[in-house]
């Protein structure tokens, strides 16, 4: 097996390093228009006539040892591909580990996260081709700093992006080999390896988590570890490279000069001049660059912690005095034995994972498929968790995309899955919603509308922080899909506490905005949203947007049954205004046949940067739609779709085309993802990118925005909703599965359903369900056609694979 995994990875590193759009003629290619990695791309003859690209250094003016395509370290000397340390075998064999022959901290341009939704960082040391990475920055969940428009997450410097430069004994030291790096995502740690040629070849691992439990605490461990014959039989010292971003460049700002450090520092600017700035205070041991380690037999690990508090109120009493706070968190961790953090971290981790997708697969591509869904679940958990709602963004917590703040990506497409697997994060998420209601409220009345009205950017205020003024003013879908998201969690859930509490009064104010902002279209007595951008923002502002109206009618028709379910009153005009929303139809624009107008403006042949009229498919499954009409709105808007568009909703193609029946069309848009990824390792699907962490990219060609959730989170929607065939419906959970492509089966574990969890699994014949949690006084039901099928706790149940749905008979949640 460890054969076969060296034959995958030199695949990996060779034929998917390919930037394949600038090597025509086999050129090489500066790095910047390419991947950003420190040379070239070379363009070496395979014996199957096709070239094979890869990385050489750019001190060299050809390939270097280009069939086993070496990439170069920071000294521009060549790092040949090397397997993974054999204990790393089996996870990365599982899919549960992401592996790079090469160091992350000197050389890789896209770097992985660490993160537990309270506080997150980029891992790596210098900055990548997209400056919002700054590799090394710390982010903490609703700590922004600037006014208004200005408004970003505040960059807090991290103490440990450090990295073993020499070691030695005796005062004689040599440079260390990078033996390489990876994330363990079940874990939750990133691990670097290096081999100490001046210690006796000892091998030193680095660990760096951000506790999934004591959510202030990051964590950085040093250890000596087994190496074969090599141990460490005296002294050994090793020199650190430290590469922390500059302090003083950042807000707020910290002057690390002691160890430990114990420090308060104060935002820069608040978003609105009547908040108060937030304080953030830090207790870490700090590493310089040029410090030098010790260890011995008696002591092969080293560990260091760092501490951050805030002032905002979810910190309790320490928000009163967070310096004494973290100072007294320091010295705690600091008492305790080695290792036992690690511990409770790892438990922690494997809570979150209870909910998760797995795979049977023997192929290569198939266990490419099992990564990328689990990297996609492990960036959206380290962004998210329940005691601390501040929402999400689309790069995650870990990095500064997007200035750090909350669009419809949240709501849309990381949402989705948080909601399925995750009920203990789902809540939260939506909390942030809700929490700024009030700005909503005034937002709309400020501009003449009744209700509320979510601005397209929000930070930590609720109120507009777009800098991009069209949008800022007309990008009004945020608002419906607030409300949808807040639909799929009453739908899951069936708490109406929940709904009557916290998430009637959001859901009451969107209604009540788009009841004020429909406007009767007079030609056909229909009603429609005018002077609107819609998801395809390069259209601009345009008239009868088909996206916008139709969640208008989606939110007046879910606000409608909510009120009727809670005994409140609808709006007069809600249920006739959602009955005669307008999605013009027309011909002439596609040779197939009559398709939904984009909007107004739209022209035959215009390109779009990403899926719109799709979305009335998936998410919004608009009713009444003839099957002819889906298929042509495909068939036009999937080919005028850019190829280097955003990764913002096209997963929507395969999810409909699926529903369609359409697996060629569904595989393929599915196969289109792993361009934003690292491919697949056959090279039927080649990435421009060297990306061994999955980092999701916000477009394929260019990168973009890292780490782009909203794409992660689209990609798990394309398993759960398309190849699982989800859907919540107001009664029912709806299932319809088909095989996911290179899986021979697949297992939804720790589904989430109305206060019950079940597993769901299946294969090409038989499907397979297991109930692990009931609530009281209730009955758990599998129906399929038309039999209903009981299930007891802890049972399980077999079926032919095909169409069915789940339901509960219960007096928990009315």
């Amino acid at each position: 097996m460890a054969n076969s995994v060296t034959a995958a990875l030199v695949v990996v590193v060779g034929a998917l390093l390919s930037c394949a759009h600038c090597s025509e003629n086999n050129n090489t290619i500066d790095y910047p228009a390419c991947a950003g990695l420190p040379g070239p791309i070379c363009a070496c003859g395979k014996p199957d006539g096709k070239p094979n690209l890869c990385y050489a250094c750019s001190s060299c003016g050809t390939c270097l040892n280009c069939h086993t395509c070496s990439i170069c370290d920071k000294n521009k000397a060549p790092i040949p591909v090397t397997p993974p340390p054999a204990d790393w075998v089996p996870r990365i064999n599982n899919s549960r580990m992401l592996y790079s022959t090469a160091s992350v901290l000197p050389q890789l341009p896209l770097y992985p996260n660490i993160g537990n939704g309270y506080i997150g960082g980029t891992l790596g040391c210098f900055k990548d081709y997209q400056p919002q990475l700054k590799a090394g920055v710390l982010h903490i969940g609703g700590v922004f700093s600037g006014n208004e428009t200005g408004s970003n997450r505040a960059d807090i410097p991290g103490a440990f992006s450090v990295y073993p430069a020499k070691a030695g004994t005796g005062g004689t030291m040599t440079d260390v080999e990078y033996g390489g790096a990876a994330l363990d995502m079940e874990l939750g740690v990133f691990y670097n390896r290096s081999f100490l040629p001046g210690c006796g070849n000892a091998t030193l691992e680095q660990t760096w988590f951000a506790h999934r439990a004591n959510r202030s605490l990051i964590v950085y461990t040093m250890q000596i570890i087994a190496n074969g014959e090599h141990h460490l039989n005296g002294t050994c010292q090793i020199m650190l490279t430290s590469c922390n971003q500059n302090s003083t460049n950042m807000d707020p700002v910290f002057n690390f000069s002691t160890k430990p450090a114990t420090q308060v520092s104060t935002i820069t600017q608040p978003e609105r001049s009547t908040e108060e700035k937030t304080v953030v205070a830090s207790a870490y041991d700090y590493i310089s660059n040029g410090t030098v380690v010790s260890f011995n037999p008696s002591t092969t690990i080293k560990s260091y912690y760092a501490v951050f508090k805030t002032s905002l109120p979810q910190e309790g009493a320490d928000m009163r005095d967070p310096l004494q706070a973290v100072e007294k968190e320091y010295s705690l961790y600091r008492g305790m034995k080695d290792g036992a953090l690690l511990q409770s971290h790892i438990q922690a981790w494997a809570q979150q994972w209870e909910g998760r997708i797995s795979f049977g697969t023997s192929t290569d591509n198939g266990r490419a498929v099992a990564s990328a869904v689990n990297s996609s679940f492990y960036y959206l958990l380290s962004a998210a968790r329940s005691d601390w709602p501040y929402s999400t963004s689309p790069g995650g917590l870990a990095n500064n995309a997007y200035q750090g703040h909350t669009f419809w990506d949240l709501e849309t497409w990381q949402f989705p899955p948080y909601a399925v697997f995750h009920p203990e994060l789902a809540p939260s998420l939506l909390q942030y919603r809700t929490d700024r209601l009030p700005a909503a409220l005034d937002r709309a009345r400020t501009n003449g509308y009744a209700g509320g009205q979510f601005p397209w950017e929000s930070g930590f205020s609720g109120y507009n922080v777009c800098p991009w003024t069209t949008g800022a003013d007309f990008e009004q879908h945020v608002t419906g899909d607030v409300a949808m998201a807040f639909r799929l969690q009453y739908y899951l859930s069936k708490d109406k506490e929940w709904m009557k509490n916290s998430a009637w009064p959001v859901v009451r104010a969107a209604a009540e905005f788009w009841a004020s902002r429909l406007s009767i279209d007079n030609s056909t007595g229909n009603y429609t949203v005018l002077g609107v951008v819609g998801p395809d923002e390069r259209s601009g502002k345009v008239d009868n947007e088909a996206y916008t109206n139709a969640l208008a009618g989606e939110v007046l028709k879910f606000a409608s049954e909510v009120a009727l379910d809670l005994g409140e009153t609808p709006g007069a005009n809600w249920t006739k205004l959602a009955s005669k929303v307008f999605l013009p139809v027309v011909t002439g624009v596609y040779e197939g046949g009559p398709i939904h107008l984009q909007d107004n403006q739209y022209k035959k042949g215009q390109i779009i940067t990403q899926a719109d009229v799709a979305l009335l498919q998936y998410p919004l499954e608009i009713a009444g739609i003839s099957e002819e009409l889906k298929k042509n709105d495909l068939a036009y808007y999937t080919a005028i779709t850019n190829q280097n568009g955003f990764y913002t909703g096209d997963s929507s193609y395969s999810i409909s085309w699926i529903a369609q029946g359409n697996r060629t069309g569904s595989d393929a848009q599915f196969a289109r993802a792993f361009l934003y990824l690292n491919g697949f390792p056959n090279g039927s699907v080649v990435a421009p990118h060297f990306n061994p962490f999955n980092v999701w990219k916000e477009r394929a060609s260019t990168g973009e925005h890292l780490n782009f959730l909203t794409g992660a989170g689209g990609f798990l929607q394309n398993v759960i909703n398309g190849y699982g065939g989800l859907r919540a419906r107001p009664d029912r959970m709806e299932l319809a599965p088909i095989s996911v492509p290179n899986a021979d089966n697949v297992t939804f574990t720790s589904v989430n359903y109305a206060g019950a969890k079940f597993s769901f699994a299946y294969n090409n014949s038989m499907m397979q369900f297991t109930l692990s949690k009931l609530p009281k006084n209730a009955e758990f039901f599998v129906v399929q056609n038309s039999q209903s099928h009981s299930i007891n706790l802890g049972a399980s149940l077999y079926l032919p694979v095909g169409a069915a749905y789940v339901t509960l008979n219960s007096t928990q949640h009315t």
